[in-house]
């Protein structure tokens, strides 16, 4: 499974058309349209990470991309994951434009960073009028699976979004303990 830019722009429609997405509890493998409140799973490539309880999560239909959204806090996060990745590759996917929903596209703020197996990235808007910022960081692990994370709302929620994609970087597990994880 690769990245794919054009995932952003599928990412651009879910955001503005999946206002209200449906909580079905599962056993945390990737199958379409599945939503899990603990952990989630994606056994093919054998990571799983604990979705946050008050979070909302939706597949795309693919099966390829994660959406996070709540009801308590504007903006959302999507996770992406990648078989066969590395760390350069991840350097150039972070570098891209991050669709913010609403007509409002986020720019890279400078290049991203790296430190060990990790990437980070800042995005801005690039207007007066929406206000928004995003971050995301990728982790690839010694076997090249990676997972990329999200988070993107409006500036004054930056801090809430952070502290989401923190708890789900925590909570990241890669290798065969992975695919078997429930929590």
């Amino acid at each position: 499974m690769r990245f794919n830019p054009l995932k952003l722009c599928v990412l651009a429609f879910l955001v503005t058309s999946l206002s209200g997405l449906a909580e079905d509890e599962g056993s945390g493998e990737v199958r379409a349209g599945q939503a899990d409140s603990t952990r989630f799973t994606v056994p093919l490539i054998e990571i799983s990470f604990v979705v946050p309880a008050e979070w909302q999560s939706s597949l795309t239909p693919a099966g390829d991309l994660l959406l996070l959204r709540s009801e308590a806090t504007p903006g959302f996060v999507y996770v992406i994951w990648e078989e066969d990745s590395s760390i350069e590759r991840m350097v150039k996917y972070l570098y891209q434009f991050l669709p913010a929903g609403e007509g409002v596209i986020l720019f890279p703020e400078g290049v991203p960073a790296t430190e060990e197996n990790r990437v980070t990235a800042r995005y801005i808007s690039g207007d007066d009028e929406h206000q928004y910022s995003g971050e995301a960081v990728a982790v690839v692990s010694e076997s090249g699976k990676a997972a990329a994370f999200f988070a993107v709302g409006p500036t004054e929620y930056e801090d809430s979004l952070r502290h989401v994609l923190e708890e789900l970087l925590r909570t990241l597990e890669f290798g065969p303990q992975a695919a078997d994880s429930r929590d």
